[in-house]
């Protein structure tokens, strides 16, 4: 039988937490980026839908936006009209820390179009789509 020295266990050791720490801090992320997944799944079963499909931006869109809100979804702000109709405002967050939704818009570019679907039916086939063009950046 091998006998180790004090160092080797040491190490032994240090090894084994390291490999449980990564394994357990990896294991949150992927949980949390799958019910991220689900919650946004489900909220855009239930909501309007934001798309620019050439920056792959697709989010559920609230009716509120308040912090709470753009932490889990796009807003709409009140009194801008109705999906389809006048200017439809939104908001939502392009930071790392909330869901990235619009991470990309920096890159947008004059003309690109703008799906907006409507939440009268939970199928994305049978919405109604409006689009819009990008027609200032600023």
């Amino acid at each position: 039988m091998m006998k180790y020295s004090k160092k080797q266990w040491g190490l032994l050791i240090a090894g084994l937490t390291a490999l449980i720490i990564g394994v357990s801090v990896t294991g949150f992320f992927v949980v949390r980026k799958i019910v991220r997944y689900v919650s946004k799944q489900q909220l855009m079963n239930e909501n309007a839908i934001v798309e620019i499909s050439e920056l792959n931006i697709k989010a559920p869109v609230l009716e509120v936006t308040d912090n709470e809100t753009l932490l889990k979804a796009a807003g709409h702000f009140a009194d801008t009209g109705e999906v389809g109709s006048r200017n439809y405002c939104i908001a939502a967050h392009s930071s790392v820390i909330y869901d990235e939704y619009f991470n990309d818009l920096k890159n947008a570019k004059m003309g690109m179009k703008i799906y907006l679907y409507d939440n009268d039916d939970e199928t994305d086939s049978s919405r109604t789509q409006y689009v819009y063009s990008i027609t200032e950046i600023f």
